[in-house]
């Protein structure tokens, strides 16, 4: 049925037709990949095997690989006990968002010429704020361990020149101690934030009095030689009523009275507001938190507890030590 004749580009000899016919029924065709997915889009016009009544119709998804890294792994790791709450699906999107947080946390720091403690520090606290901003609302959160995470994140991506003026051994001891302090902060800033609101009255007083509980907070977190968690109450309680004497102009009780104070301060600390590290080395637990606050807030509020002129902020003991001895004695 050649019309072309001798112009046809193909061979016209009846052995080779043959030969050619044999070699196409003894050729298999791949089968379509696409059709078994339910997923092929040619229908007649697709060039491979469809094979079986299998319904098409489904988008095409883009599978893909999960990235192979020191900062991925880690946080895979870190939220393994996930899954079984949330499904692999989920997990997955959220290893991926909190991966894009550690390159993120890198945005915006003041620490990057160092020293090497104030950088991890900085980035840790930026680090722990986005995944507690992007994940608090979730019950398991408290019992993951994002030791791992801020490890390799601080090994990856924060500069070298910086991280080799000090030992091995001290970036180690500077990540947990950094891990340790920020995951403490942010898990108590919700405590905080709601004590204040529950205690204090008024939009703009809340919002002068938190002010306030937060920088008496970070003093008594910065205080080298804070022991327990009465040490780091005492301290926390008089830097803030310093800070906010500062910012009444010298006049606290005009927006926090002492009841108030106090209440508030006990409702922190029996709410779960200390370090857990600093309650562990003893607390008032026979008298229990409101006696002792009650004459830290007497104390601070008296006009002779103000911060110096160095920035350098005392302590008051008065006789108190005495009555409550520290814990184990």
């Amino acid at each position: 049925m050649c019309v072309k004749g001798a112009a046809c580009k193909f061979s016209h000899d009846p052995a080779s037709v043959a030969q050619t016919i044999i070699n196409q029924e003894n050729w298999e065709t791949p089968t379509c990949w696409y059709y078994e997915k339910g997923m092929c889009s040619k229908a007649t016009g697709c060039p491979f095997q469809h094979v079986g009544d299998v319904p098409q119709g489904k988008m095409p998804r883009t599978e893909r690989e999960e990235p192979d890294d020191d900062i991925y792994t880690a946080v895979k790791v870190a939220l393994t006990a996930a899954v079984v709450i949330e499904g692999e699906n989920n997990v997955q999107r959220m290893r991926q968002k909190i991966s894009k947080y550690c390159h993120d946390s890198l945005q915006g720091l003041m620490k990057v010429a160092g020293p090497a403690k104030a950088l991890i520090d900085e980035y840790a606290d930026s680090l722990f704020s986005k995944i507690y901003a992007g994940f608090g609302d979730r019950p398991w959160l408290q019992q993951m361990d994002f030791l791992l995470v801020l490890d390799a994140a601080v090994k990856e991506l924060l500069p070298k020149p910086v991280m080799t003026t000090v030992s091995f051994e001290d970036i180690e001891t500077f990540i947990f101690q950094a891990h340790d302090r920020a995951l403490d902060e942010q898990r108590c800033l919700p405590i905080t934030w709601d004590t204040v609101q529950q205690v204090v009255q008024g939009p703009k007083t809340r919002k002068r009095v938190y002010a306030a509980v937060e920088i008496g907070r970070k003093a008594a977190v910065n205080k080298e030689d804070v022991f327990g968690a009465e040490d780091f109450a005492r301290t926390w309680i008089t830097t803030a009523l310093i800070a906010l004497r500062k910012d009444c102009g010298g006049y606290p009780e005009q927006v926090l009275d002492t009841t108030t104070a106090t209440n508030m301060f006990v409702s922190l600390f029996e709410g779960g507001a200390l370090p857990e590290a600093r309650m562990a080395e003893g607390w008032p637990a026979v008298t229990g938190w409101k006696p002792f606050v009650q004459e830290v807030v007497k104390e601070a509020y008296t006009p002779a507890v103000q911060a110096s002129p160095t920035g350098h902020i005392p302590i008051p003991r008065a006789t108190f030590a005495a009555a409550y001895p520290p814990f184990g004695e």
